[in-house]
């Protein structure tokens, strides 16, 4: 992972196999305060069906179940994993 995040984007963290073939896409999207709507975030993962993505921004570490409807209707339900900052470099030990 580089070490210099910015806010604004949605990026493919990391991309591994689980098993044989399959393989598991880690969002992240750098939020540049605590607050934030993720609406793009939400808006991707309900298009996608992703099931975890990882928010950097400056609050503590932490787990959130996420169950939303999205600006165009469809329902975004996945896991949320913040991290701060700080730990950007430990990201591993988050997933």
């Amino acid at each position: 992972m580089p070490t210099e995040v910015l806010p604004g984007k949605i990026r493919v963290l990391k991309t591994y196999s689980l098993k044989g073939n399959d393989t598991n896409i880690i969002l992240v999207e750098v939020k540049s305060g605590a607050a934030g709507s993720l609406k793009s975030l939400h808006q991707f993962i309900s298009e996608r069906n992703f099931k975890t993505a990882v928010r950097i921004n400056s609050e503590k570490p932490a787990v959130t179940k996420i169950n939303v409807k999205t600006s165009t209707g469809n329902m975004a339900k996945y896991s949320l994993i913040s991290i701060p900052f700080s730990l950007t470099e430990e990201i591993d030990r988050f997933i």
